[in-house]
């Protein structure tokens, strides 16, 4: 099944993501390997799922999570994890 979107909480639940600009691809790999090059989304446009820009803010800020969160469930359990 091939799915296009916009929302990134639905292509974090994807088994394979692909970024394309300007009919080319610009990112291809899982949703946690896409969503890690945040400067490269950034330069798209493109929006991250929430969890990913929660994890993102508390980096900014001096704590880091055990990993990248795609859904928020991961990203409460990262937090319980570190707190």
């Amino acid at each position: 099944v091939v799915l296009i979107t916009h929302y990134m909480e639905e292509a974090a639940l994807a088994d394979r993501c692909i970024v394309m600009e300007k009919g080319g691809v610009l990112l291809d790999g899982t949703p946690a390997q896409v969503f890690a090059r945040r400067e490269v989304l950034e330069q798209t446009g493109l929006t991250m799922p929430v969890a990913c820009k929660l994890a993102y803010a508390l980096a900014d800020g001096g704590l880091t999570l055990p990993g990248l969160p795609l859904t928020e469930d991961e990203a409460v359990e990262f937090l319980d994890q570190v707190l």
